[in-house]
């Protein structure tokens, strides 16, 4: 079996043959950057980034993408060091998520010292919040005949909510876990939520327990109830910006 490894040796090395100098730095990020060196290598995602950014930049990369794509793996992010810096006000969560598990594969580290202002983290926190829920909702709409199915959509939007409740944590000075369970735990005890529609949806993902058709909707209404009194805590949150 070709590990994880040996499969990013040979991506990097051949994103240096193509980009020469112009390769400011490669990243692995998420749960593979400390996944085990020999473990397989498919899944893993990563952030090139150039000096200057051009559709021939896109083109000299071909070959290596291909064949990192055809292992397993998703394509890189690909980003300008002046894009990099710029987006910070536009990608606070993405940013903080990804220099919190990253690892430098080639060249400096781009978010090293990396400051995200407060409140651009809160208009994305709200905005991803208001976002799934609307969703939710829409979804709701078209599948309100067929329990099986709001199931599926509660147990599938867990880990997303999860990832939020990790950041809105973080705005009102609590840790986020990464973990994203952990982080529901710990949003249901810092924003006082009930935990009954959490545990529910909880033992069906990790216990392969079921809901009964009788309580699929009251579980649903009770878990929208508890998203929108996160969101109501995170747009009260006074606005400002790091000292």
């Amino acid at each position: 079996m070709v590990t994880l490894e040996q499969h990013i040796t040979s991506f990097v090395d051949r994103l240096r043959a193509a980009h020469g100098d112009n390769l400011h730095s490669v990243l692995i990020y998420g749960g593979a950057a400390t996944r085990e060196a020999t473990s397989a290598a498919t899944g893993a995602r990563t952030l090139v980034v150039l000096e200057r950014l051009r559709a021939s930049d896109l083109r000299a990369a071909h070959d290596a993408v291909a064949e990192w794509v055809a292992t397993g793996n998703p394509p890189p992010v690909m980003m300008s060091t002046d894009e990099v810096h710029s987006s910070r006000d536009v990608f606070p969560i993405e940013f903080l998520d990804l220099a919190d598990n990253r690892r430098i594969l080639h060249g400096a580290d781009p978010f090293e010292g990396l400051d995200v202002s407060p409140r651009h983290l809160r208009y994305q926190v709200e905005f991803e919040l208001r976002g799934k829920l609307i969703r939710l909702r829409e979804l709701y709409l078209v599948s309100s005949s067929d329990t099986d199915r709001i199931v599926r959509l509660l147990v599938e939007s867990l880990g997303t909510f999860g990832k939020l409740f990790r950041f809105a944590l973080r705005l009102v000075g609590e840790h986020g876990p990464r973990s994203r369970i952990e982080a529901l735990r710990a949003g249901i005890r810092c924003f006082e939520l009930d935990a009954e529609p959490f545990d529910r949806i909880l033992d069906v993902l990790t216990d392969d327990a079921t809901i009964a058709s009788d309580d699929v909707h009251r579980i649903f209404a009770d878990y929208l109830a508890q998203i929108e009194r996160v969101i109501d805590v995170v747009d009260k949150i006074p606005e400002s910006d790091p000292a």
